[in-house]
Parts: C-alpha cells; structure tokens; sequence
C-alpha cells in the first residue's frame, strides 16, 4: 500500500508541472501579439504558485507559447546564410534557450509563503522585472510579461499588478469575487478608455517589399529606384523607410542615391533610411541616414543586435556591436529599429528621454509567416502608449 501511493505522488508531480507548462503556454500565445495584457494572467498563476518548480513551469510554457516564432524565423535566417538545414535546428536552440533563462528570475524571486504576501509579491515582480530587463537577460528580454500588462497604459497596468499582490495576500475566500471584479473593471477600463495621440501627418511610413540585401552594385541601384519611386510618389515631408533596405553604406552606394539626396533640397524633405556601416576590426551598425538638405546625416542609434546573429564578438566577420547606453532619440525623435522593437531594455531607454515621436523601422523579410513581426507591431503600440506619442512604422518584407 506504501509502495502504491509513492508511485502515485511521483506521477502526479510531473502530471501537474506539465498542466501548469500547458497552461503558460496558451496563455502566452493568446497574450502575443493579439491581447499583451492577458499576461496578467501568467503573472497572477506567478504569484500564487505554491512552489518555486510550479512556477517555473508554469513561466517556462508562458515564454515559450509566446515566442513560438522564433525557430520558423530563425531558421529561415540561418538557413539563408548556410544553405542547409542547420538554421532550424539553431532556431529550435534559441527558442529552448532563451526560454529557460528568461523564467529564471521569476523563480529567485518568487514570493514565499510565510512573512508579508503583498510586500514581497510586488518586490518580486520589480526584481523579476529588472532582472529580467537588464543585461545580459535584457538582449534578448523579449515578451516580458510585466511589460505586456502595461499594454493597459501607466494607471491600470499599475493598478493591475497591485492587484496581482492584493491577490497573494487574500486570506479569506470571501474576498476572492470582490478582487476579482476589481480587477476586471481596471483592465476594461485600460482597454478602453485610451485614445491615441493625433497622428504627425507630415510623416509617412513606407512598407517595402524587397527582400534582403542585395550583393551586386546593380542589385543596389535596382531597389534605389524602386525605393525612390516609392518615395517620390508621396508629398509628405518626412518619409521613414525599412530597416538596412539602402543596403552597406559606401561611396559606390552613396552615388547610387544622389538623386535622391540632391531632392531633398529641391524639394524640401527629409527621407529617413535603414543602412548599415563599417566592417572588419571596427564592427558593424545598423544605422540610420537623414537625407535632408542635400545632406547625409548617419544617425547611430542602434543598442542591441541580435545575439549570434548579428552580435558575435568572438567573431569578426560581420560583427555588429553592442551599445547598451547609447540614445536612441535625436532631437526629439525615438528610432526603435527592428529586433530592438522587442526588448524592454530599448522602451526604457527611449521613455526616459521623452520623445515626441517614435519611428519603427525593421527588415522582417526572415520571419514573413511567423508571429515576430505581429509581436514587433504589439511592442510597438505598448511604447507609443506609455510613452504618449505617435508611432510611424515602416517594414520590409
């Protein structure tokens, strides 16, 4: 009889951690891109988890229901560049990966049982938060679900958490339909009462569909035209185009886009324009050109690369660099360009210098069938809205 219900606890124990990972990851896929704030929900599973293995589960099926597009994107992208089938298997790697570390820090700091629920609730959800944020879990800190929550704006994504600790704290039933009501009635009026800022009408975003970067000077002076035509065809005054479209920026490209940078002053605009600088010993960066006034301006705004892909340092073929601290605003505008589109670390930086306006640029054509690009547009929203200002987004496929 002893030895029967031994075997029964043991496979209950793995039963329940599965349900909790199924759990998670529904509600992961449900939260993005579609409905970021019903991460509430994984972080509400968080908080009255009643041990440390629980919850990581149950945040390990979160992360991984959310970024589900990763090893289709990915692999498509390291497919590409080795011409085999190794991208996917690379693509399910960092998939698995970045999902086990990133629900480490919501089990260190997982409230206990006994002491102060709703203090140590909310101390867990901040230090989950910024351990979650910064470096090095902050390069690749994508679908955080506390930042999910504030899809509802500053006041009731706020008051929602609260609420999250007022839930760990409830010792009576009772309580249990009022707090619940509480909390619906602050997402709902998250939800709704919101109206987006007035949209700049002299900025005009254009979507592009060129695939990836040439390697020809003919290939580059192709997608010029095509770019200007584009371009040429709106009478906005600022036009934002995709993530390194005008491809690796050199004198022969430069001479490719003189027509464009000589309309500038005949006509009075500016273009902004994905490019990409440097090479060897120095290292890349994805940066953004201003042709305005005749004149090319490189805006270095780039912070975080995609790790291996992009930032390898024990590499120095193709390495693009990490700048953790430089400004992504110039004069007022906020560059949030492509991968960085996805990480808290950015919305921080960019939200501490109070832009009044915020240009999305990326270069999707890798991850055209997947939830990435949806999840970039989501993260987006969430930062025009916390932010207050208006968003232009331009993409190529």
């Amino acid at each position: 009889m002893v030895v029967g219900k031994t075997v029964s606890n043991r496979i209950k124990i793995p039963a329940t951690l599965l349900i909790m990972g199924m759990v998670g990851s529904i509600i992961g896929a449900l939260a993005w891109p579609a409905f970021p704030a019903l991460s509430l929900l994984v972080l509400l599973g968080w908080a009255l988890s009643p041990n440390r293995r629980t919850a990581y589960m149950l945040m390990l099926g979160y992360y991984l229901g959310a970024a589900r597009g990763i090893p289709a994107g990915a692999g498509e992208f390291f497919g590409v560049l080795s011409h085999g089938h190794a991208g996917l298997i690379q693509g399910y790697g960092f998939w698995l990966l970045s999902a086990v570390l990133l629900s480490l820090p919501w089990i260190v700091f997982l409230p206990s049982n006994s002491g102060k629920p709703f203090q140590m609730t909310m101390a867990g959800l901040a230090l989950g938060l910024f351990a979650s944020v910064v470096p090095p879990l902050g390069l690749f800190g994508w679908v955080n679900p506390v930042f999910g929550v504030l899809a509802l704006g500053w006041q009731a994504g706020l008051l929602s958490l609260v609420a999250v600790a007022v839930f760990a704290d409830i010792t009576e039933a009772k309580y249990v339909p009022l707090v619940a009501i509480c909390l619906a009635l602050i997402v709902a009026s998250g939800s709704e009462l919101y109206t987006k800022p007035s949209y700049v009408v002299h900025y005009m975003a254009i979507n592009t569909r060129v695939g990836m970067l040439p390697n020809t000077i003919n290939g580059v002076y192709s997608r010029e035209v095509q770019l200007s035509a584009l371009a040429n065809a709106n009478d906005k005054v600022s036009i934002v185009m995709p993530e390194s479209v005008a491809g690796v920026w050199a004198a022969g490209t430069q001479w490719v886009w003189r027509n464009d940078i000589a309309g500038t002053a005949k006509y009075g605009t500016t273009q902004f324009v994905g490019a990409i600088v440097g090479s060897g010993k120095k290292g890349r960066s994805d940066v953004v050109l201003k042709l305005s006034a005749g004149k090319v301006q490189v805006l270095r705004v780039d912070q975080i690369p995609v790790p291996v892909s992009m930032w390898h340092p024990w590499a120095q073929h193709h390495n693009y660099r990490l700048h953790l601290l430089r400004s992504p605003v110039v004069n007022g505008v906020a560059f949030d360009v492509c991968y960085e589109q996805l990480l808290p670390w950015t919305t921080i930086s960019i939200l501490v210098r109070q832009p009044h306006i915020i240009v999305g640029m990326a270069n999707d054509w890798w991850s055209v069938g997947t939830s990435i690009p949806a999840i970039q547009k989501a993260s987006l929203a969430i930062l025009g809205r916390l932010a207050g200002v208006p968003v232009v987004d331009a993409v190529n496929t």
